[in-house]
Protein backbone atom coordinates (compact mmCIF):
# COMPACT_ATOMS: atom_id res chain seq x y z
CA UNK A 1 0.00 0.00 0.00
CA UNK A 2 1.31 3.56 -1.10
CA UNK A 3 2.54 5.68 1.84
CA UNK A 4 -0.27 8.32 2.68
CA UNK A 5 -3.19 6.06 1.41
CA UNK A 6 -6.55 6.29 3.55
CA UNK A 7 -9.07 3.73 3.01
CA UNK A 8 -11.26 6.88 3.23
CA UNK A 9 -10.39 7.53 -0.02
CA UNK A 10 -10.62 4.35 -1.82
CA UNK A 11 -14.60 4.71 -0.77
CA UNK A 12 -14.18 8.27 -2.21
CA UNK A 13 -12.89 7.00 -5.02
CA UNK A 14 -14.89 4.58 -5.88
CA UNK A 15 -18.19 6.76 -5.51
CA UNK A 16 -16.81 10.07 -7.41
CA UNK A 17 -16.00 7.80 -10.56
CA UNK A 18 -19.42 6.07 -9.86
CA UNK A 19 -21.49 9.39 -10.17
CA UNK A 20 -18.92 11.46 -12.27
CA UNK A 21 -19.60 14.69 -9.92
CA UNK A 22 -18.11 15.27 -6.62
CA UNK A 23 -22.07 16.66 -4.98
CA UNK A 24 -23.29 13.29 -5.85
CA UNK A 25 -20.61 11.20 -4.40
CA UNK A 26 -20.54 13.72 -1.39
CA UNK A 27 -24.58 12.95 -0.67
CA UNK A 28 -24.16 9.50 -0.73
CA UNK A 29 -21.19 9.53 1.24
CA UNK A 30 -22.71 11.75 3.62
CA UNK A 31 -19.42 14.28 3.40
CA UNK A 32 -18.91 17.92 2.23
CA UNK A 33 -17.55 18.63 -1.53
CA UNK A 34 -14.28 20.00 -0.17
CA UNK A 35 -13.55 17.02 1.40
CA UNK A 36 -14.09 14.35 -1.13
CA UNK A 37 -12.15 17.22 -3.16
CA UNK A 38 -9.36 16.59 -0.39
CA UNK A 39 -9.27 12.51 -0.33
CA UNK A 40 -9.09 12.69 -4.56
CA UNK A 41 -6.09 14.81 -4.12
CA UNK A 42 -4.32 12.55 -1.54
CA UNK A 43 -4.77 9.22 -3.02
CA UNK A 44 -3.56 11.01 -6.61
CA UNK A 45 -0.35 12.29 -4.38
CA UNK A 46 -0.06 8.47 -3.18
CA UNK A 47 -0.02 7.25 -6.10
CA UNK A 48 1.62 9.75 -7.89
CA UNK A 49 -1.07 9.29 -10.65
CA UNK A 50 -3.83 11.52 -12.40
CA UNK A 51 -6.98 9.64 -11.33
CA UNK A 52 -9.21 11.85 -12.74
CA UNK A 53 -9.89 14.67 -15.47
CA UNK A 54 -11.67 17.65 -13.89
CA UNK A 55 -14.22 19.57 -16.31
CA UNK A 56 -16.78 21.73 -15.62
CA UNK A 57 -19.84 18.83 -16.38
CA UNK A 58 -17.85 16.86 -13.86
CA UNK A 59 -15.07 13.86 -13.29
CA UNK A 60 -13.80 11.51 -16.21
CA UNK A 61 -11.08 8.92 -15.07
CA UNK A 62 -8.18 8.77 -16.82
CA UNK A 63 -6.50 5.72 -18.36
CA UNK A 64 -4.31 5.20 -14.87
CA UNK A 65 -7.74 5.63 -12.89
CA UNK A 66 -9.29 2.80 -14.77
CA UNK A 67 -6.72 0.87 -14.50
Amino acid sequence: MPRGWVWDDTRTFLAVARHGTLSVAAAELHLGIATLSRRIERLEQALKLPLFVRQQSGYQLTEEGLG
